[in-house]
This record gives structure tokens, sequence and C-alpha cells, in this order.
């Protein structure tokens, strides 16, 4: 990868499919919008170290925060918004989707 401009023909073959093989994997495997909601907002958490304490600005109190992690509060369409934007996602994909 590093060779730039020195990489063979096949090797630029190559390396553009390992980059479209990588890329389907994660869009297969880590699409958010398969994940459940509160899943979602756990996982995010989790990659920017983050508490409960650290979404007072989203939700009212830390025990929301931690209702809706357990899955017994939806996340509200203003919360989902305010939550897109601080991690940069859409927001439909903390809104639960029937069906």
């Amino acid at each position: 990868m590093d060779k730039g401009e020195t990489r063979t023909a096949e090797e630029t073959a190559l390396a553009e499919i390992l980059v479209a093989l990588v890329s389907r994997y994660e869009q297969a495997l880590y699409n958010p919008m398969r994940s459940k909601p509160n899943e979602l907002l756990g996982c995010l958490m989790e990659e920017h170290a983050l508490r409960q304490r650290d979404l007072l600005d989203v939700f009212p109190t830390r025990s929301r925060v931690s209702e809706v992690l357990s899955g017994k509060r939806a996340i509200t369409k203003e919360q989902a918004v305010r939550l897109g934007h601080r991690f940069g996602v859409d927001a439909s994909a903390f809104i639960e989707m029937s069906g």
C-alpha cells in the first residue's frame, strides 16, 4: 500500500479488490441501520469513552440514559437529532423502526 506510484498494475488491482472486500464486509457487519438504537448508542459511547453523565446534554438524567441503553425507554426524535449531531451519524439510526 505504501508503494504509491511504484506499484505494479497487479498490486494496484489487488489493493482495489481488498478495499472493496473490506468495505463490503464492514457494511454488512457494522451497518448501524441494522442495530437497535440503544445498541448503537452503547457502541458509540464505548468507542468515544463516554459515560452516562457525558450525555446529560441529550438526556435529562443519568437514569434516563440507563433506561435507553437497557431498551426500557425509546430515544425521542429530539434526542435522536442531538445524538446524530454529536456522533456525526444520521438521526434515523437512533429511531426504532417498527416491523
